[in-house]
């Protein structure tokens, strides 16, 4: 490899690096769009299933089953932890998040023993 190349790799593995912190990056609205189990679309009502990331690592989540939660998260890459303060419990939650792009969330979750993906859109 010529001198070059070499700059150019450390030049785009330097801008690449100094994006936005994980927990930063995500802050924003996300619409639930589809979730998968086994392969397959589940027929769910996902109008009003929303999963708000806000400043200070704070979170909320809405779907339409009028089920409500809200409390801190943080991000341990792959991992997204939740830790609902309306349960009196406050059990901190985990899922894995398997693509975070700037309009795309990708997360893998455990439902009832099986394996769902919950594919989400940043809204605008």
């Amino acid at each position: 490899m010529t001198k070059n190349t070499f700059l150019f790799i450390g030049l785009a593995l330097l801008v690449w690096s100094c994006g936005p912190p994980p927990h930063e990056f995500i802050q924003g609205t996300w619409q639930a769009q589809m979730v998968l189990e086994a392969g397959d679309t589940l027929p769910l009502d996902l109008s009003t299933t929303r999963l708000v990331f806000k400043p200070g690592r704070r979170y909320s989540f809405t779907n339409n089953l009028n089920y409500r939660e809200e409390g801190e998260f943080r991000i341990q890459e792959p991992y997204l932890f939740t830790t609902n303060q309306l349960d009196s419990q406050k059990t901190e939650k985990a899922v894995e998040i398997l693509l975070l792009e700037a309009d795309t969330l990708l997360l893998k979750m455990r439902e009832a023993g099986q394996e769902r993906h919950m594919r989400l859109h940043r809204q605008h």
